[in-house]
């Protein structure tokens, strides 16, 4: 009886060390992503969209990476962070089609899209944005 206990609690000690310890989402999720989605195509700004999910790995490693590029061009695009689990998100996202996240949207000046899917290069998604801020009148 006592070795099962002290399984039990090697077990238990583990369970909550893991659970302290996991990754979670980091503070750049959009508070509200659908309303800042309308409000920046009023504005005619381009769309940066990340969609994801909580306990996403792949998200999770993406997270450094998107928080450069918000630094970098929150002042030129609009900047939407997306999680699945939120109601607006679900709105939103009823709007593209897509399968997996993390999935990247870039909607540029001239309305057209651009997608990446999955664990990507910052350099991939600089591009994606960059192509989506040319203008040609």
């Amino acid at each position: 009886m006592k070795r099962y206990l002290a399984i039990l609690l090697v077990v238990l000690v583990g369970v909550s060390v893991w659970f302290l310890t996991r990754p979670t989402v980091p503070a750049i999720i959009s508070a509200e992503p659908y309303t800042e989605f309308h409000a920046a195509v009023e504005r005619g700004r381009p769309i940066f969209i990340m969609f994801t999910k909580k306990g996403c790995r792949a998200c999770l490693a993406m997270y450094p990476l998107v928080e450069e590029l918000i630094a970098q061009y929150q002042d030129r695009v609009a900047m939407i962070v997306a999680d699945l689990a939120d109601e607006q998100t679900i709105e939103l996202a009823r709007n593209f089609e897509f399968r997996a996240v993390p999935h990247f949207i870039m909607i540029g000046r001239q309305g057209e899209t651009t997608t990446l899917t999955g664990h990507v290069a910052k350099e991939e998604l600089q591009s994606m944005i960059e192509a989506g801020l040319v203008w040609q009148p």
